[in-house]
């Protein structure tokens, strides 16, 4: 037999050359499969895009109506963003005073009494608050710093200032004691009646309509006093610099 002869069993290589051609035809459906995944990825993105888009409108027509900055409507990265959403300080509808929300924000600084009721009745009845206390109470603009469960008041009157100091919720040495409730501030000084510790006086301090209203209750009789906010210190420097 002539040595260089070889054999080959055609067989196998039929075998092997189906073998390939069927793991062609896999990869190709495999493929397929993919392609129609990508179009349905692409379909849905283009959808969620369009129901961002629409979502987007409505809260930009929402948020003219109270005259709210309008939303951006770029894109960064594929993804829409939205700018800060600010209130129009320009807008007289919404007092400037009202944009903080919590008492303890928007009770520091000065005030100026602008209009009062039953004060004058009030003070004449109150046989132990001096001429000189009545004459303050009446004509003195006050003066808050609220820092964590620290208070800090001053009134002036004709240029001099009464400084005074509270911690939340310890009365000072003359009873009062200070709180911050349902968004107000709140000062309450006991005494004693019949040999029982009661409330003798109260004053609620809160914000209204942007100004400040003061609501006094002491031995059975009432009065109120409402005050602007100034926008800057009478005195041209913070009363509370260096206090104490």
């Amino acid at each position: 037999m002539d040595s260089s002869f070889e054999f080959v069993d055609e067989s196998l290589e039929a075998t092997g050359w189906v073998e390939e051609v069927h793991e062609n035809e896999t990869k190709s459906q495999e493929f397929s499969i993919l392609l129609k995944e990508v179009k349905n990825l692409r379909s849905e993105n283009e959808e969620i895009r369009k129901s961002v888009s629409e979502i987007r409108d409505k809260l930009t027509n929402v948020l003219e109506q109270f005259s709210l900055k309008k939303l951006s409507t770029g894109q960064e990265n594929g993804k829409y963003c939205i700018d800060e959403v600010e209130i129009s300080q320009e807008d007289e509808r919404i007092p400037k005073n009202q944009l903080k929300s919590s008492i303890e924000e928007c009770i520091s600084g000065e005030w100026k009494m602008i209009s009062s009721r039953n004060v004058d009745e009030f003070l004449q009845l109150q046989q132990d608050i001096s001429l000189n206390e009545a004459t303050r109470i009446r004509s003195s603009n006050i003066c808050f710093e609220v820092k964590s469960q620290q208070i800090k008041t001053c009134n002036f009157l004709n240029g001099v200032k009464m400084l005074e100091i509270h911690f939340l919720p310890f009365p000072n040495r003359d009873g009062v004691q200070f709180s911050l409730m349902d968004n107000k501030l709140i000062s309450v000084q006991n005494g004693k009646l019949d040999g029982h510790s009661e409330e003798t006086s109260r004053i609620e301090r809160f914000i209204e309509n942007g100004n400040l209203k003061v609501v006094w209750r002491r031995n059975g009789l009432i009065c109120e006093r409402i005050y602007e906010k100034l926008e800057n210190w009478s005195s041209n420097k913070n009363p509370f610099n260096k206090f104490y």
